[in-house]
């Protein structure tokens, strides 16, 4: 990849095993002395994808990987419904089975609350988090609904999503063919792709902001279903990144060298 004659590191596939199965991510750059590699979690239902044009600006500055959720992409599936502490323990397990004892971590949305809660659980191993959207909910910004639909014999459920999908493509200033890939993504968990959506919209986040210890970045974008303005106010002395008129779910797709451009001087300490 070329970015105005420099030249971005590759991304690029593999999979590592951890105790509970096979997770499956991209990552980009080299290790840097001096600096621990950056995990990014993305939101549900969707997949390291979500990370996929962002991660060689990350790339260019440390090692970064994006990490299937365990129930997304190609990562495995969970045996049972899981809970956000679940998702976190296996993402922490996924960093270490790669090697690595220390860590900064990034999420958007449901990966946000993974970050959250894998800060506040293993302030040891995290060194500095990353929060875009942190889903912050009441009763307003909750969703009752299930996303993505549940499946059903008819396969009427396709064109539901499908719809909602195309709805967005002004809006979200992606092109055809990568919000196809991004609708796509959706039906990758099968029949249990609302396991996501359903563990984050139980999790507690207001009673886990308050004991988070390590520095925090929050990204505040606009289109974000929560309520980040609160959210921030629970943290302790958190940085926040302001980006209006971008639209959250899609920004790391359509804003890459922006949206980086405000991650790594936080990961860097400035």
């Amino acid at each position: 990849m070329t970015e105005a004659g420099t030249t971005l590191p590759a991304v690029k596939k593999g999979y590592v095993d951890t105790p509970d199965g096979q997770v499956h991510y991209r990552t980009s750059g080299t290790a840097v002395e001096g600096k621990v590699p950056l995990f990014c979690f993305h939101q549900s239902p969707n997949s390291s994808l979500t990370f996929h044009e962002i991660l060689p600006y990350l790339g260019a500055e440390r090692l970064a990987y994006a990490t299937d959720t365990p129930g997304f992409g190609e990562s495995f599936r969970p045996p049972r419904r899981p809970q956000i502490p679940d998702y976190a323990r296996w993402l922490r397990g996924t960093a270490n089975a790669l090697g690595y004892k220390k860590f900064d971590i990034c999420g958007i949305f449901t990966g946000a609350g993974i970050a959250s809660h894998m800060a506040m659980a293993y302030p040891e191993e995290v060194r500095r988090v990353v929060l875009i959207g942190p889903p912050l909910f009441d009763e307003k910004f909750r969703n009752k609904d299930p996303w993505p639909e549940l499946p059903k014999l008819d396969g009427s459920h396709l064109m539901i999503e499908w719809n909602k999908m195309m709805e967005t493509l002004p809006i979200s200033g992606i092109n055809f063919e990568r919000q196809f890939e991004t609708y796509r993504e959706l039906w990758r968990g099968g029949a249990h792709a609302i396991w996501g959506e359903d563990a984050v919209n139980a999790y507690s986040l207001k009673e886990t902001l308050p004991k988070i210890t390590r520095p925090v970045l929050v990204v505040y974008p606009d289109g974000i279903r929560a309520d980040v303005t609160s959210a921030i106010k629970l943290l302790k002395n958190p940085q926040v990144a302001r980006l209006e008129e971008i639209q959250g779910y899609f920004m790391m797709q359509t804003h890459p060298k922006l949206v980086a451009g405000v991650i790594n001087p936080f990961l860097d300490g400035k």
